[in-house]
C-alpha cells in the first residue's frame, strides 16, 4: 500500500465561530502531485496553514506521513514556504 503523505478527514477551520473551510477531505500519497486552485479568498492558504498546524482545525483530523498532526515531529520531511502578506 502506498503511504499517505498528507491526509485530512472532515477538516473544518473556523474564525470567530464562522466556518471558513468545512468538509475538507484530502489524501495525497507518496509520488502524487496535487494542485490547489481557487479564487482569491477561497481558503487555499488557510488550508495549507492548517495542514502544517499554523491554523487549528475546529473539527476533523490532519495526518502527515501517517501520524496525527499533534504527534508529528518529523518536520525535516516537510517544506513550507508561505506567501508574502
Amino acid at each position: 500500500m502506498v503511504e499517505s503523505v498528507v491526509r485530512v478527514s472532515g477538516g473544518v477551520v473556523a474564525f470567530g465561530g464562522r466556518p471558513i473551510l468545512h468538509g475538507v477531505d484530502l489524501d495525497v500519497r507518496r509520488g502524487e502531485v496535487m494542485a490547489l486552485l481557487g479564487a482569491n479568498g477561497s481558503g487555499k492558504s488557510t488550508l495549507v496553514r492548517a495542514l502544517v498546524g499554523l491554523v487549528p482545525l475546529s473539527a476533523g483530523q490532519v495526518e502527515l506521513f501517517g501520524t496525527p498532526l499533534p504527534r508529528f515531529r518529523d518536520w525535516h520531511r516537510v517544506g513550507y514556504v508561505p506567501q508574502r502578506a
